[in-house]
């Protein structure tokens, strides 16, 4: 399915409105963090990105998934997507009082 962006959908919920949500905040994190005691996004992810997504990374050239889906993969890809995200945006933000940190939850079954 696609989302009406005509994104792929877990990529739209996964990653695009976590992506969306962070730059629609910005203003306000830069406006109440400082050097000191910077304002933090926290992206929390899953292994997914290590089981789930190909060795080579992210498929740039088929976000929509309309040339192979496969519901894992893009879960997958979504949750690399995110600590991409958070890595470039902490470098981006660097000196701005604003931090990213990201981190995998790993959940046991018992």
């Amino acid at each position: 399915m696609l989302t009406k962006q005509e994104h792929e959908t877990q990529f739209g919920v996964n990653h695009l409105g976590h992506f969306l949500l962070t730059n629609l905040l910005l203003p306000i994190l830069e406006e109440s963090g400082s050097a000191e005691k910077p304002s933090r996004v926290v992206v929390l992810s899953s292994m997914g990105q290590f089981i789930f997504a190909p060795n080579e990374g992210v498929r740039f050239e088929d976000l929509t998934a309309l040339k192979l889906y496969n519901e894992w993969e893009r879960y997958g890809q979504s949750n690399l997507c995110n600590i991409l995200f958070s890595r470039e945006f902490n470098r981006r933000m660097s000196g701005n009082g604003v931090i990213s940190v990201s981190l995998r939850v790993l959940v046991g079954i018992t």
